[in-house]
């Protein structure tokens, strides 16, 4: 087991139990890696809408310090030394939108969280997944990327070329903004789910395939 864990988030209308989420923490474990899924608060409550940026955030946090504490509990059964816990935190459309103000607010120093028995458990929250990034909504043309110049850790977007809610073009510009490096892949036939069309050469399961291929082998 490696010391690094990725937090994944799903979009507004999505759960911890979005395929492409499942899928990628499976395969991401079949190399030691720890991945932590969880949902927002009105998702458990049974709400539509989405809670508050505020209560979304406080969430974030949690999960954050929910899965560095986990990470480090299974480095110790395991008997193997760490010196750091290294995260990586995103996941779909709303889900990796406050992920990125998680990222920006957080920042790319080292941190610690208190652990069992009042233990400091150093760890950095060092890449960032973004999958159907919303830049705006279908429609708008402001983007809302302005905390993207408080974001230094590496990051991964990748969207359907189709998606309404951040063209191919919208995407690599704001991903000029970041401070740490960032690489984009467009999946041209999907659209903000990455579902195809019936005409189209790819499968949903195909494109959510290439995703799960692309993120593993950022992370």
């Amino acid at each position: 087991m490696k010391s690094r864990v990725v937090i994944l988030a799903p979009g507004a209308s999505g759960s911890r139990e979005t395929p492409v989420l499942v899928d990628l923490a499976k395969n991401l474990s079949s190399k030691g890696v720890m991945v932590v899924r969880f949902d927002f608060p009105y998702r458990l409550s049974g709400k539509k809408a989405p809670d508050s940026t505020k209560v979304l955030l406080e969430t974030w946090r949690d999960a954050l310090d929910f899965a560095v504490k986990k990470c480090a509990s299974e480095l110790k059964k395991r008997d193997i030394k760490f010196k750091q816990i290294n995260v990586a935190v995103g996941g779909r459309s709303l889900g990796g939108r406050i992920a990125s103000l998680l990222a920006s607010d957080v920042g790319i120093k080292s941190f610690e969280i208190t652990g069992p028995k009042s233990t400091a458990i150093k760890a950095k929250i060092d890449s960032c997944l973004f999958f159907s990034y919303p830049l705006h909504a279908p429609g708008k043309i402001q983007l809302k990327d302005e905390h993207f110049y408080e974001i230094y850790q590496r990051c991964l977007f990748v969207s359907g070329g189709r998606d309404p809610f951040a063209s191919e073009r919208e995407l690599r510009k704001s991903a000029k903004k970041l401070q740490g490096s960032s690489v984009v892949e467009i999946l041209d036939n999907g659209n903000h789910e990455l579902k195809t069309r019936k005409t189209d050469e790819f499968t949903h399961e195909e494109l959510n395939a290439q995703l799960v291929k692309i993120a593993t082998l950022f992370v």
